[in-house]
């Protein structure tokens, strides 16, 4: 520093121990604090003051003040300021500063802008970078509509109530347009999901690179519907893509559990509102080997429909107790009154769940004494039918080679081709647990008897059959001559 600057500060030092000056020179701050109009419009925003004030203001226009006191530099072990060149407020019209910060701001963004950046909150105080920082700030695409507004605004092409509405309404219009245009772009994603849920198709693949030609039904499905959507939400979609492609398999999870959970609310309000219903309950292994149990509801709507709801799976291999199933069902059903509006419930014969002491029927019925226990129709018919054919020998025998026949095609694919070329229609499988599908068994082969027998004919006698085929062929065959 020089000995000037040395003089000057030691003249500071000693007014500052006089008591009257550090009153004065405080008052002054303080004025100076009050007066400085870009510390007032980093207190009260320019969009609130009134109209008076702000004509007044765009009159006196941006302050320049001469900054000195800037923030000290080390450079070779010496110390030194800054000095900032105030010919840059001509250079950059829209260059303001505050003489209480000491800091440099951009009048256009301070009265008109909506983003908040340093030029604008805190003020920018790098010198020694400052032309570089002017440089990339001006080509900032908010920094230039603010520029442009206020040029318009100083020329009076609008009242300045005007101008601040129509900014505000601008930024509305586009962020509303864009919110318009992410619900479309939405809608599309939402039906994918709800076209795949309804046709049970799995929506990942195994290879989702650029390169793959199988990426998966729910990419492959976008991208085929993209390309027929309009040119709007085509457009909207190449701008977000870099952003959001809704693609990822967090997203497919999101968009299946909104719609699951808006269905099952759906599904609740419903039961809410009826005056009874009764359940029906089962379960069912899976493909990992855990036992699912299956919740179905029905209920009579309040305009006289009978509805019936499946609630969802649930896992209870853990505890498949009478007692493990009663709290399953006391956990699902005991936001909808199950004790007064549960006046059926519906189970297969298992002891676990028919026994009339201990199992599930008794139980749920010591909370809803209205919840009649009915045995499943289904599996009732199913075990009658079974047990009375199993007592009769040749009724054994009959079904036995009835059933044996759909499950000799069904093992063996070059058995089903001969079926299909000579008969034209396949055997249907054979369900334990449904006698309904002993029936069209039975039917199938009464109505395509010739063709069977030319079936099983040709089978024995291709040479490329193999001897199980053949086997079972020829015994079939003299089975069907019988």
């Amino acid at each position: 520093m020089t000995r000037k600057n040395i003089s000057y500060l030691d003249n500071i030092e000693s007014m500052l121990k006089n008591e009257k000056f550090e009153t004065d020179i405080i008052n002054t701050i303080t004025i100076k604090q009050v007066i400085d109009v870009v510390v007032m419009l980093l207190e009260t925003p320019f969009r609130q003051w009134n109209s008076d004030s702000k004509n007044d203001l765009l009159k006196i226009g941006k302050p320049i003040p001469i900054l000195s006191a800037l923030a000290p530099d080390k450079k070779l072990s010496k110390v030194f300021c800054r000095s900032f060149n105030p010919n840059l407020y001509q250079q950059h019209s829209w260059l303001c500063g505050s003489n209480y910060i000491q800091k440099l701001f951009c009048w256009s963004c301070l009265l008109l802008g909506k983003m908040k950046s340093v030029w604008n909150t805190v003020g920018y105080h790098d010198f020694k970078n400052l032309s570089r920082g002017i440089q990339m700030y001006q080509t900032s695409k908010e920094h230039i509509h603010n520029h442009l507004l206020l040029k318009n605004l100083e020329k009076n092409c609008f009242t300045i109530l005007d101008v601040v509405n129509e900014h505000g309404n601008l930024f509305k219009k586009n962020y509303n347009e864009n919110v318009r245009l992410n619900h479309l772009f939405m809608e599309h994603l939402i039906d994918l999901v709800l076209f795949l849920g309804k046709q049970e198709l799995a929506f990942r693949g195994h290879d989702k690179s650029s390169d793959s030609i199988n990426k998966g039904n729910f990419r492959e499905l976008f991208e085929m519907h993209i390309i027929r959507c309009s040119q709007e939400i085509q457009n909207h979609y190449n701008s977000i893509k870099n952003i959001f492609t809704g693609m990822s398999k967090s997203i497919q999870n999101d968009l299946i559990s909104c719609i699951s959970e808006f269905l099952i609310n759906q599904i609740k309000n419903e039961i809410k509102q009826c005056k009874f219903y009764s359940i029906q309950i089962d379960d069912t292994t899976d493909i990992s080997q855990k036992t699912q149990c299956s919740i179905i509801i029905r209920y009579v709507t309040d305009k006289f429909e009978l509805i019936e709801r499946f609630l969802g799976f649930h896992n209870v291999s853990e505890d498949h107790t009478a007692q493990g199933l009663f709290n399953l069902v006391n956990s699902v059903l005991h936001e909808f009154d199950i004790e007064n509006k549960l006046v059926g419930q519906r189970y297969d014969g298992a002891c676990v769940m028919s026994r009339h002491l201990t199992g599930l029927q008794a139980r749920v019925k010591e909370v809803a004494p209205n919840a009649l226990f009915t045995h499943c129709l289904a599996h009732r018919l199913n075990l009658v039918l079974q047990h009375g054919c199993s007592i009769n020998a040749k009724c054994r025998i009959f079904f036995a080679n009835l059933t044996g026949i759909a499950a000799y095609f069904h093992n063996s694919t070059s058995r089903t081709n001969f079926v299909d070329t000579i008969v034209g229609k396949r055997i249907p499988q054979f369900v334990q647990t449904r006698w309904s599908s002993r029936s069209k068994i039975l039917h199938t082969i009464v109505n395509e008897w010739s063709g069977l027998i030319d079936v099983f004919d040709c089978i024995s006698k291709d040479p490329k059959s193999s001897s199980e085929s053949i086997c079972g062929a020829i015994g079939h065959f003299k089975n069907l001559k019988t």
